[in-house]
């Protein structure tokens, strides 16, 4: 898997809920993939609000996450 380019996820914190809400542990390269899956998310955005001519990326600008699972 490709590393990403910075790491946007605070690790700590996806720990802390899948142990409080789901009881399972986590493994080290999670940290890797969260954050490649966030810098692709982000891509998409702005390539979806360059096409609309906008320099601001927006909620609206991220692709469906129900069409991604």
């Amino acid at each position: 898997m490709a590393k990403p380019k910075e790491v946007f996820i605070t690790m700590a914190k996806v720990r802390r809920y899948l142990k409080e809400e789901h009881g399972v542990n986590t493994s080290g390269e999670i940290t890797n993939a969260l954050s490649l899956t966030v810098q692709k998310l982000l891509d998409a955005a702005v390539a979806e609000a360059e096409s609309e001519g906008l320099r601001t990326v927006k909620a609206r600008h991220l692709p469906d996450v129900d069409e991604l699972i």
